[in-house]
């Protein structure tokens, strides 16, 4: 018994997916990966859109696995022995003045504090009072 190709298991994975959460967002690219020709293409779109979504920058210690440029401000991404990458602090960095500290308390630079805004708004490092 010959098994499908990678590319029709993967399209059929996202058929099933797609029709039993309903995301309309990826409608129209799926109307354009009917056959396992295009389903690359399809791969890839979804793979665009998704990054798209990711744009914002990873926090300490989260995974940087293929995205290693993409750590927040401060931090590189470092394999750790017999794991997987993180993004690390870069020693004698702080963030400064009216910086985002999200999930970064410690990192403000001397004389400044992690402030939590209202609403909605990230926390900035901000003098402290």
């Amino acid at each position: 018994m010959k098994f499908p190709s990678f590319e029709v298991m993967l399209l059929l994975v996202w058929s099933l997916t797609l029709y039993a959460v309903g995301d309309a967002e990826y409608e129209d690219l799926w109307e354009n990966a009917s056959d396992a020709k295009s389903s690359n293409a399809f791969v890839e779109a979804i793979q665009v859109k998704n990054h798209g979504k990711r744009n914002e920058c990873i926090r300490k210690w989260l995974s940087c696995v293929d995205r290693k440029n993409d750590c927040c401000e401060g931090l590189e991404c470092y394999k750790r022995r017999h794991s997987f990458e993180v993004c690390v602090p870069i020693s004698g960095f702080c963030l400064v003045k009216w910086k985002q500290c999200d999930g970064r308390e410690r990192d403000c630079c001397a004389g400044l504090e992690c402030w939590k805004r209202r609403g909605n708004k990230s926390s900035v490092c901000a003098p402290i009072t």
